[in-house]
């Protein structure tokens, strides 16, 4: 009974990382084809109103990061992203108390991470096209620590694709799990129901 509640557990465990997989795929699938049909169909600089000056298409290179955040060398950003994809790896290779919701998310930086690694290569930069008229920001300049910091101001949002989308999410959402649940790397494995013991 042991040996079938472990062969049970290991079938839905496979299920479960297919899905992850599956869900990175679908990242970066749908980045993809919007980013290419972005390049073939539009000149760069060009804009498309969807919804007047609140939402539109503009097609740009962007050297940056996520949302046009950084610097421009692309070449960081490809060797952070790596980085950031190896431990997400090694993460789900190594972990088996880690929940749904946060390999799931996981997933979604994964995806998003590799959708952008893939226009580096492919054209040094990364295409972005969602242009969105957000609330503006207006942070002052303030002192945090003893240490002075700039102030940020943007009038419109930076222009960003779905890779970008799918990290941003991920990570707040990483985030958020693990300011909710602080301990949840020490917590001890819940009981498999098919392992009956013995």
């Amino acid at each position: 009974m042991q040996g079938e509640g472990r062969e049970q557990q290991a079938i839905a465990q496979d299920s479960d990382n297919k899905v992850y997989i599956l869900t990175g795929l679908l990242v970066i699938l749908i980045d993809q084809i919007t980013k290419w049909s972005v390049y073939f169909f539009m000149e760069e600089h060009q804009s498309v109103s969807l919804i007047g000056d609140f939402f539109m298409l503009t097609f740009v290179y962007n050297p940056r990061g996520a949302f046009g955040f950084g610097s421009g060398a692309g070449s960081l950003y490809i060797f952070l992203s790596i980085i950031a994809i190896m431990v997400i790896v090694y993460y789900f290779q190594k972990s088996r108390r880690i929940e749904r919701f946060l390999r799931l998310n996981l997933s979604l930086i994964l995806g998003g991470a590799l959708g952008n690694i893939i226009d580096r290569v492919a054209h040094g930069k990364v295409i972005d096209f969602f242009d969105m008229d957000f609330f503006d920001i207006h942070i002052e300049p303030f002192q945090l620590l003893g240490y002075q910091l700039a102030g940020y101001h943007i009038e419109r949002w930076p222009v960003f694709n779905i890779a970008d989308i799918a990290v941003t999410v991920g990570t707040f959402s990483v985030i958020i799990y693990i300011i909710i649940h602080p301990n949840f790397a020490t917590q001890e494995q819940v009981r498999n129901p098919f392992d009956s013991g013995g």
